[in-house]
This record gives structure tokens, C-alpha cells and sequence, in this order.
């Protein structure tokens, strides 16, 4: 059986760790589907912020990596001449792009097919949140005049997109002014099982243990979640882990926590790797997550898959759930507040009890059958029209 030949172009691909969830969504797809699908991707070979080549590749040359074939460029193969080279070649029945607004892997691959093809390759784009208010809200005067450029031309017309929830695809269709029949919806996958109940540590500490963890920059939030602890008086810590992404935001943020008051303690951990997450993530009370918007939000599964439940804003697909594993709450700080006080309010003993209804929760979503399922039939969807 034929298996159509899909290119996928990224700026960051596993064992990527600094660029977030994107790389993670993107392995889980390939590794998920590529029985039906012949992948081949090409991306840079180092991670986010970083220079050096990651470790466990091979560089500039076409090696087979989880299952498809993958091209981790250093900086001389990541020029818009060698991108323009590979697509120009042809080789492939779908273009897949990882971003919406990424110069390099978003833009420019479009501008070549309408260029070169005449509309003649078939493209699926992915914007990964992209296209959230709180995403369009930073940079927004440049994002919003490139949506109205591209509206106005018609340039995106011949574009499917890939979405991964239903908000996300109702924020392309009026965005964008795109059609519904060009909108596949397919969720992310999560690959990583959650721990057992029995290796969940008893909490020690009579103070709230919270920990932040995502990439440091103005759309994770992370100088809200510092302002709601200006305003407690309850004996709390802050572990962050994540990539500095935007370097001057981590200055407002540094300043901020030069300010707190004496009862919160505060301290920067630098970056996880993928094998660490859950013995770390698993030694806090609540993970908090003031995000302005997420299309999938892999950090709050891998949390829950730690046995650790989370605060997090409502701009993500993940709802409250009556176990007390997940709460949502919008972007107020008298309600973040409120919610931090109620958490400090619990004895270790329940503390441990949403350790428990956490890992059982993450458990039960664990669904890859059905996801594969939909990612094969969006692909050859696609290629049979």
C-alpha cells in the first residue's frame, strides 16, 4: 500500500527540550502514524537559544530518526536557499508546517509553492495556538497586518490546516476567513505514562510547594503568576524550570521577584530534560500555569502525569475536573490569589489524595488508537483530493 510522502518543515525537532511542546506533538505524530505515512523532516540541528548541535544526532545529512527520515541542518543548510532547494525537488504529496507565523518554516514555504507550483502542492499548516487572542495580543499590530495582507490576496486560499482542538479551529475559520472544509481537527497525543500511585512522595512541607514550568516568555505569563504572589501572606516557594526565551521579559520578571515579600521564596532551575520531568514535577504541590493561551499545553499533562494537579488559566482545552486534579481560572489576580489560599489551606494528607486522582485522571486519557486513526485519515484525506 502506498504510503503518502509527507515533508514536514520545523524550526525544532526531537530531542529538542528548550523549544516546548511543538517538537514533543510533532514526534508523537510521526511515531504514531509512520506504518501509513513516509515522513521526512528537516530541522535545525540545535535546540531553542542554542548554537551548538543537540546531542544523539547526526548533522547535515539525511539519517533515520524515530521512524522517518530527517535532515538536522546546521546554520549554512538552514538558509531560505537550501529551504527553497528541498521544496523545489518536489518530493513529497503534502508540505506540513509546525507554525504559522515562523519566517523560515511558515511563510516562506508558501510563498515558494504559490511561486513555483501555482497552488499545485498541498499544504498543511499547523499554527500550535498561534492564532489565540492572547497569542495575537503580543506583537499584535505586525500579526494583524500580515492576516489582513494575506486575507486580502487570497495568498492562504489553497492552505489546509491542522488543528488540535475546537477552539483552535474556530479561531482559524474567523481569523483567517477560511473555509470549514479545509479545517481537520485532530488532538495531541501525550506519550508520556503517568508514574505509579506508589511512587508519589508524601508531602513533607508545611508550606505550599508550587513549581512554573514552560518556556520564559510574555505568553506563558509567568510576571502574572509573580504579581499574585505580591498579594499572599501565607508561607509559599516558586521553583521555575524553563527556557529564558525573551530575555528582557526575564529581566521584568527577576525584578518582580527581587520585590516579593519575605514569605515567598522564589529560585530560577534552569531547564528540565525529558528523563527528569516527572521525578522533579513530582516533588511539588501544584503546578501554576497562568498561561495566555494554549493549543494543547503538553507541560500540564506531563504535571498530571507526575502525580502534581494544576492551576492554569481558561485559555487552554483542559477544563476543571471534579476531582480537584485540574482548576481553571481566568486571568484575575483576586481570584488567583483566592485560588493559592485555598490550596495553602490543605493538610498533607489531601494534598496527597489530588497527587493520587491526578495520575488516575491522566490515566484514563491515554487514548493512542483513536489518534493515529485521525491523523492517517486527515493525511490521506488530503492527498485523495
Amino acid at each position: 500500500m502506498y504510503r503518502p510522502k509527507v515533508l514536514i518543515l520545523c524550526d525544532h525537532y526531537t530531542p529538542a527540550i528548550r523549544a516546548g511542546g511543538p517538537p514533543i506533538s510533532l514526534n508523537n505524530m510521526v511515531v504514531l502514524t509512520n506504518r501509513y505515512l513516509d515522513f521526512s523532516i528537516y530541522s535545525r540541528d540545535s535546540d531553542l537559544n542554542t548554537t551548538s548541535p543537540m546531542e544523539g544526532i547526526v548533522s547535515d545529512e539525511w539519517t533515520v530518526q524515530y521512524g522517518a527520515n530527517t535532515f538536522y541542518a546546521g546554520s549554512s543548510n538552514f538558509s531560505m536557499f537550501a529551504i527553497a532547494k528541498i521544496l523545489l525537488q518536489g518530493k513529497y504529496d503534502i508540505l506540513y508546517l509546525n507554525s504559522f507565523f515562523a519566517f523560515k518554516t511558515g511563510i516562506f514555504p508558501v510563498l515558494i509553492s504559490l511561486i513555483f507550483f501555482k497552488r499545485g502542492k498541498k499544504i498543511l499548516i499547523a499554527p500550535r495556538g498561534q492564532l489565540s487572542t492572547g497569542a495575537l495580543s503580543i506583537n499584535s499590530i505586525k500579526k494583524k497586518s500580515f492576516i489582513s495582507f494575506i486575507k486580502m490576496l487570497k495568498l492562504y486560499s489553497h492552505v489546509f490546516w491542522h488543528s488540535t482542538n475546537h477552539e483552535e479551529s474556530y479561531e482559524i475559520i474567523n481569523v483567517l476567513n477560511i473555509k470549514r472544509d479545509r479545517v481537520f481537527f485532530c488532538p495531541n497525543i501525550s506519550s508520556m505514562p503517568p508514574l505509579s500511585e506508589e511512587s508519589l512522595i508524601f508531602p513533607k512541607l508545611d508550606v505550599l510547594s508550587m513549581v512554573f514550568f514552560s518556556r520564559i516568555s510574555p505568553k506563558k505569563n509567568l510576571s502574572f503568576l509573580l504579581d499574585v504572589l505580591q498579594c499572599v501572606t501565607f508561607e509559599t516557594t516558586l521553583d521555575i524550570f524553563g527556557t529564558i526565551e525573551d530575555v528582557k521579559y526575564w529581566s521584568l520578571c527577576k525584578s518582580k521577584i527581587a520585590s516579593l515579600p519575605a514569605n515567598v521564596k522564589v529560585e530560577y532551575k534552569g531547564v528540565l530534560n525529558r528523563g527528569e520531568i516527572q521525578s522533579k514535577l513530582k516533588l511539588y504541590d501544584v503546578f501554576t500555569f497562568p498561561t495566555k493561551g494554549e493549543n494543547y499545553g503538553h507541560v500540564i499533562f506531563e504535571s498530571l502525569s507526575s502525580g502534581t494537579p494544576v492551576l492554569i488559566s481558561d485559555l487552554t482545552p483542559w477544563k476543571t475536573t471534579k476531582c480537584g486534579s485540574i482548576t481553571t481560572i481566568s486571568l484575575e489576580l483576586n481570584l488567583w490569589v483566592e485560588a493559592l489560599v485555598s490550596f495553602a489551606k490543605f493538610d498533607n494528607n489531601y494534598k496527597l489524595s489530588l497527587k493520587r486522582k491526578s495520575l488516575q485522571y491522566i490515566a484514563s486519557k491515554r487514548h493512542f488508537s483513536s489518534g493515529q486513526k485521525q491523523y492517517v485519515d486527515i493525511f490521506k484525506s488530503i492527498y485523495y483530493l
